[in-house]
């Protein structure tokens, strides 16, 4: 549950890093966010309940980071989305997952849809939770506990199963 973006992003030349930060700057101060330096890089905080976007690359040139933006609402998604393709003209490659499908979709309607979705399951947890005794939660998750173990030791059994047809039928 929650509603992120994932990217990971790589420069053309590791001296583009420069022109990268720049562009990201000049986005984020356009957009009202606030923006920290970093010894190689930048922190772009948007605020409003949305978590910093941190651009540092590793040795080889690669930025990757994952922002959670559930509680930021649709705008901020939208604004983060917008950072990402006024950076991909400077990158080698930009690879994004989005929770809410809207950096495949492009539709505002659908990512409004996707975040009241995602607002009405907390609500609707939290009033499970004001309204469940401990007793009752206890069970549910040594219900949930019980299915993983059981799955697990089904896994564990087929590949039991399989390593015993192996050595015994397959070589």
């Amino acid at each position: 549950m929650g509603i992120s973006i994932s990217y990971s992003l790589t420069l053309r030349d590791p001296g583009d890093l420069h022109h990268v930060l720049n562009a990201a700057r000049h986005f984020a101060v356009q957009a009202g966010w606030q923006v920290q330096p970093l010894a190689v890089g930048l922190v772009l905080d948007p605020g409003a309940n949305c978590e910093p976007l941190v651009l540092s690359p590793d040795p080889s040139g690669v930025l990757t980071d994952n922002v959670k933006t559930q509680f930021a609402g649709p705008a901020v998604h939208v604004q983060v989305v917008s950072l990402l393709d006024h950076l991909r003209p400077l990158l080698s490659t930009l690879e994004v997952v989005d929770d809410s499908e809207y950096w495949d979709t492009r539709s505002e309607v659908a990512l409004r849809e996707h975040f009241a979705s995602e607002a009405a399951l907390i609500a609707e947890a939290r009033h499970g939770l004001a309204h469940t005794s401990i007793l009752q939660a206890l069970t549910y998750w040594l219900r949930i506990i019980g299915i993983c173990i059981a799955v697990f030791v089904g896994v564990v059994g087929v590949i039991l199963v399989l390593i015993w047809v192996t050595e015994h039928l397959g070589a």
